[in-house]
């Protein structure tokens, strides 16, 4: 899937490819040789439909194992949003549950890239937090990757406790003594259940 994005006309585009069969298993089977591999290739679309995530206040992104992929491209274009003062956003919270480890050590790259461009006067708007769902041996609550700014813990995600956290807007650095209206709250990515019943998503 593609993960790239940038607000102008891209030479490279990235892909965050899982291997299974046919193509994408010799595509692995070529890099992990030499780390690198050249192939022919043909590139159609896009195709769906994209929605515009600008005037959020706070935006929770919620993926699984690959399907980070599908979240990459719109986190990317929020913290450039904010940098630039063209959109609303004001916090990013990306909720990410894998099988093992190994598949956000896979990501690194990805996400040490969203990280670094999350820096104007150190407002750090993304927070990450990543949960396992195997039995490994992991510290609850453990910084993960190069910049220590995401959060491992075992388990799965309490949504609703998540929910109404980013909801409440206690995160959003807000001026002392000042009203302000609070900004929207969007949920994207998968489908969750919340007290037995399916939340309405932005499915990207």
């Amino acid at each position: 899937m593609v993960t790239s994005w940038s607000p102008e006309k891209q030479d490279v585009l990235e892909l965050f490819v899982q291997p299974r069969k046919g193509l994408t298993e010799t595509i692995h089977h070529r890099t992990s040789l030499d780390g690198y591999t050249s192939l022919t290739a043909f590139v159609s679309g896009p195709y769906g439909v994209s929605k515009s995530v600008d005037h959020y206040e706070c935006v929770l992104a919620i993926a699984t194992d690959f399907g980070i992929a599908g979240v990459i491209s719109y986190l990317k274009k929020l913290l450039y949003g904010y940098n630039t003062c063209t959109s609303h956003v004001r916090r990013v919270h990306f909720v990410w549950e894998v099988q093992t480890l190994d598949i956000a050590v896979a990501a690194q790259p990805l996400l040490n890239s969203l990280l670094s461009d999350d820096i104007l006067d150190d407002g750090y708007i993304l927070e990450m937090s990543f949960f396992v769902a195997s039995n490994q041996m992991i510290e609850h609550g453990k910084p993960f990757g190069q910049h220590r700014r995401a959060t491992v813990f075992n388990g799965k995600p309490r949504y609703d406790e998540i929910i109404s956290e980013e909801a409440s807007g206690r995160n959003i650095k807000r001026l002392p003594n000042t009203h302000e209206d609070r900004g929207e709250v969007l949920v994207m990515g998968k489908s969750i259940t919340l007290n037995n019943k399916p939340s309405q998503t932005l499915t990207s």
